[in-house]
């Protein structure tokens, strides 16, 4: 374990960072401030532990005595320090879900300011990634998979809806998260981790558009290659029949009317079913009409739906501009009879 003194300071210098960061958010809460008061704090009080060269952390040694950063090489200063803040912020994210008593065993879902909270400790997180050591190094206050890790942790302490809810932080901050990201290594496999694990624990009928926005999300920052996403072997579920109407007379290709489409629209997926079939030429011919006449179908279809709504809209301004001048004649006619009776 790290010594006490250590863990004191550095959990102090958390503590101011967060007091700094909330002060700032009280006058101006937009996005653009909070990312800036966070990165100023992260620089005032996080990235001066590494310039103190009385903190004691553990060496990098067999004995692994407790010694001050002064007596340590540059690397072994950077990353000590480096697993003393990851330490501190994770026990900070703990204390704050224990504060509200969201864990799984104490669920109290009356904590609106739970994420308010976690969220601000997550972009001090996120800055610390971002914040170099020193002005000429190239290395960061934090590994760039800490936010990742601690959303993980939080994950397994936080009831499933509570869980989800985390999510927001990952599009609201997708940009910076992502930089420099390689999918097959460092953060990314750690992103993809926890998105697989968010996606295990829920329900894909109870939390269907969690898990759209997950599986939107890992389509816009991994590429389609990645092989998470891409099916190796080949393998299809080619008993999942999709059962329709075969009986229905049909015009080959043709749209014209809902018969037609109907057929030429399910027939697809036997192709979506088994794509392997698409490997002979009179199928991909069959596949390629078929595409062309649905696409054809539903453009027709947005076409006719929009100039519904314009005629609707027109029709209704109409209607509205008569039941005005009703009005305005009935009032007009009434003040004239209220005239004529005072006269």
């Amino acid at each position: 374990m790290l010594p006490h003194k250590p863990m004191n300071e550095a959990t102090q210098a958390l503590e101011e960072c967060i007091a700094a960061v909330n002060m700032g958010m009280s006058r101006d809460q937009t996005d653009e401030m909070r990312e800036r008061l966070c990165a100023q704090a992260v620089k005032n009080t996080l990235v001066s532990l590494l310039h103190n060269p009385s903190l004691l952390v553990l060496s990098d040694t067999p004995s692994k005595l407790a010694q001050p950063l002064a007596v340590l090489d540059v690397s072994a200063r950077e990353a000590a320090v480096q697993d003393l803040i990851a330490l501190v912020l994770k026990r900070k994210v703990l204390a704050i879900v224990r504060a509200h008593g969201q864990l799984a065993s104490e669920r109290d879902d009356k904590s609106p300011g739970l994420f308010a909270e976690l969220f601000v400790v997550l972009d001090i997180a996120l800055c610390c990634t971002e914040a170099r050591v020193g002005p000429q190094s190239e290395k960061f206050v934090c590994d760039p998979s800490l936010p990742f890790t601690i959303l993980e942790d939080l994950v397994d302490m936080l009831t499933i809806e509570r869980a989800q809810e985390l999510f927001g932080f990952l599009e609201s901050r997708e940009g910076r998260l992502t930089q420099n990201m390689d999918p097959a290594k460092g953060k990314g496999l750690v992103l993809l981790r926890f998105c697989n694990e968010l996606l295990r624990r829920l329900s894909k009928t109870k939390h269907t558009e969690t898990c759209g926005r997950i599986l939107t999300f890992l389509t816009m920052v991994f590429p389609l290659t990645e092989r998470s996403g891409v099916n190796l072997n080949g393998e299809y579920n080619v008993e999942n029949v999709t059962n329709y109407d075969t009986l229905i007379a049909s015009n080959d290709n043709t749209t014209d009317n809902y018969d037609d489409f109907y057929l030429v629209f399910w027939s697809l997926q036997q192709f979506f079913l088994n794509p392997k079939l698409l490997f002979l030429p009179a199928n991909f011919e069959k596949f390629k009409k078929g595409v062309k006449a649905t696409i054809t179908h539903f453009e027709k279809l947005d076409e006719s739906t929009n100039w519904s709504r314009q005629t609707g809209r027109n029709t209704m301004s109409k209607s509205n501009k008569r039941k005005l001048d009703d009005v305005a004649l009935n009032g007009s006619k009434r003040h004239q009879i209220e005239n004529s009776d005072s006269t």
